[in-house]
């Protein structure tokens, strides 16, 4: 039986996670692994800022319990913003417990009943090299399953960090890397942190930083680590969250995301060769790069056109 805990991040959509619980349970492969619940909650410490309303907030307690009763509510004392929230789940389950791996599912991804299936092999191979960041197998969500099918053992980049797994080890060297940014945002509320100073800070260590997001963040401090992080082609999650910090539904339809064709059965995945790795990493670096030529370009335009 594998042992791997899974996360469940939390805020106030009660009705996305019920969703999201469902799935969980559904899965073929759940086994006894320990499930915890990372609530925030709705009021800032630093400002008095109300960011949820308590009923939502208890709500999502009160499903998690009535799905997964043995599991365990780490409800936090106040609101401490996604990054923070994220920050005390890694620390408590590779710091603290001291796990190998971690699974990491936030209210808004539907899972296939194979996703943790295609997870555990995900896991087992990044056990095996140290190239690899995060990972994940909600696959190529706009991909017809026909075109899932015909690419279905490939093992590709990952673009968003959705319901994906993560490794102690990279977790301890990216939380290194990290340190600053928390520092930065300590004592502030996430959506107050101070953008200008994250960024100017790691664009000096030479990051194409182009945004302070907690993704983003960990995203390019993966890259900067010489790490990849991959994603199955075959799809085993869909993505329902129309309504939250990134999306609306009309970003949400716009995306097509509804459109989403499950993949019906698990994969024998082809893994990347050594040589493989190193090519995604350097395409990574290419892309993270590009982006912030075309950003930088972009804004020496528009302060031409202000001056």
């Amino acid at each position: 039986m594998n042992q791997t805990p899974i996360a469940v991040m939390s805020f106030n959509r009660p009705r996305y996670l019920r969703e999201v619980l469902d799935s969980l349970l559904a899965q073929t492969e759940l086994d006894n692994r320990s499930v915890y619940l990372f609530q925030d909650n709705a009021v800032s410490p630093h400002t008095g800022a109300r960011f949820a309303e308590d009923k939502d907030v208890a709500a999502c307690v009160a499903l998690f319990r009535e799905k997964f009763p043995t599991g365990t509510v780490v409800l936090a004392e106040h609101n401490l913003g996604i990054a923070r929230n994220f920050l005390r789940a890694e620390e408590l389950l590779f710091q603290t417990l001291g796990n190998d791996g971690c699974y990491f599912f936030e209210d808004d991804m539907v899972l296939s009943p194979h996703y943790l299936t295609m997870m555990d092999r995900l896991h087992a191979f990044a056990q095996t090299t140290d190239r690899i960041g995060y990972f994940a197998a909600f696959g190529a969500l706009m991909a017809p399953l026909q075109k899932q099918r015909e690419r279905a053992k490939t093992v590709t980049r990952l673009s968003y960090h959705w319901a994906f797994g993560l490794t102690r080890r990279h977790w301890t060297d990216l939380r290194a890397w990290l340190d600053a940014y928390y520092k930065f945002g300590e004592g502030r509320d996430y959506k107050h942190r101070n953008r200008r100073e994250i960024v100017e800070h790691y664009r000096a260590l030479g990051a194409p930083l182009m945004g302070a997001n907690q993704d983003v963040m960990k995203q390019i401090g993966t890259c900067m680590l010489r790490r990849v992080s991959i994603n199955t082609v075959a799809c085993f999650g869909k993505y329902i969250g129309a309504e939250g910090l990134h999306f609306t539904q009309e970003t949400y339809d716009r995306h097509g995301f509804e459109r989403t064709e499950l993949y019906p059965e698990p994969v024998e995945l082809d893994f990347p060769t050594a040589e493989t790795l190193e090519q995604m990493h350097a395409k990574e670096t290419k892309i993270r790069w590009d982006r912030f030529s075309t950003v930088r370009a972009r804004d020496a335009r528009r302060a031409l056109r202000t001056n």
